[in-house]
């Protein structure tokens, strides 16, 4: 009974939730187009906000449905229900909405499952994208740079930071990056360090800053 009522729930609130993540994504390119003066930070700020509500919005959505104790009255797997013989037996051609839910709830399962794997395949995705971080930053891989640090201590300032971060080369990536949230490490890829002025590298240094300032590293992985 509960494995039913989850997946009914389940499969009213996808259709919802992906209406309401269309409606907003729309609204949110309508504000940018009309307000020319949004910066990145604006944008970025405003569509992480939106990834929230749509988060909040499927999860309330969610219970609202599997609280429901309403009879279910649709086409199920196992054969038709008195309500729906009743609405065939008629001349009355269904409209457009009732034809929908019809098809959704017919196909409930099916398209349950679906969600279901593909929820499944990006969990894993994202277990072994952990898993690689994680062995990346092994002491083999990464190696510290005194001066390139000492910089970083130095432009830190310019944001307000508190934390350093320290800053390691590496012979197995090709741009730099920023790795962690509570430890915080920025990678330089060591082919790109001799070909770059004083002035460049602070201004990679000033801009993987920026991604720590913002927690963009947590927000990436809370997003996903």
């Amino acid at each position: 009974m509960e494995a039913n009522q989850f997946i009914l729930a389940l499969s009213k609130t996808l259709p919802q939730s992906c209406v309401l993540g269309l409606a907003v994504y729309l609204l949110l390119q309508l504000l940018f187009l009309v307000d020319k003066r949004s910066t990145p930070l604006i944008k970025f700020n405003l569509y992480y906000a939106a990834n929230w509500l749509l988060f909040a919005s499927f999860l309330v959505t969610f219970f609202h449905y599997f609280q429901q104790v309403l009879p279910y009255k649709f086409v199920t797997d196992s054969g038709s229900t008195a309500s729906v013989k009743q609405i065939l037996a008629t001349n009355i051609k269904p409209d457009l909405w009732f034809s929908a839910r019809f098809w959704l709830q017919h196909y409930t399962y099916l398209l349950t499952g679906f969600y279901l794997l593909g929820l499944l395949f990006f969990l894993l995705k994202f277990t072994v994208s952990i898993f690689k971080v994680e062995r990346f930053r092994n002491p083999k891989n990464l190696k510290l740079d005194d001066k390139l640090t000492q910089t970083c201590i130095r432009l830190k300032h310019n944001f307000g930071l508190i934390k350093t971060a320290s800053v390691y080369v590496s012979a197995k990536i090709s741009v730099p990056l920023t790795i962690g949230f509570i430890r915080s490490i920025i990678v330089f890829p060591i082919a790109l360090i001799n070909q770059l002025s004083a002035e460049q590298t602070e201004t990679i240094l000033l801009h993987e800053l920026a991604h720590i300032k913002r927690h963009d590293y947590l927000l990436n992985l809370l997003l996903c």
